[in-house]
């Protein structure tokens, strides 16, 4: 899935939206990646969004919003319809929040209503 061994593979979040079937990678690169195993594991966009290592990330219930967090003290919301397999075209987050220190986790709760940050 990832050219090399330049980096590792540190979070993975399932992608509720088509059960077990498809995912969200996170790398000590600072990227993300999808995959759907539907399309003979299919990486449908690998993008960066940090120049840190992303710990952690959260798919929102509305399927469409998501959250990192990481080395590079910022917990980020990202809309990932805006996400596309070229490198050159970097998407912008939504809303951004820097707490300071390296954050562990990020997970929205079951409602969407709460983000929780570790």
């Amino acid at each position: 899935l990832h050219g090399g061994y330049r980096s590792w593979l540190q979070s993975l979040e399932l992608d509720h939206r088509f059960g077990s079937e498809c995912f969200f990678l996170s790398t000590s690169e600072g990227s993300v990646m999808h995959v759907d195993l539907r399309s003979k594991r299919k990486v449908t966009f690998d993008q960066t969004l940090s120049e840190r290592k992303i710990n952690s990330m959260s798919l929102h219930p509305n399927g469409y919003t998501m959250a990192t967090a990481g080395l590079s003290t910022v917990v980020q919301l990202w809309d990932i319809r805006s996400m596309s397999d070229s490198k050159s075209k970097k998407p912008k987050p939504l809303a951004w929040q820097n707490v300071g220190k390296s954050i562990n986790s990020a997970f929205f709760s079951p409602s969407g209503k709460r983000l929780l940050t570790t």
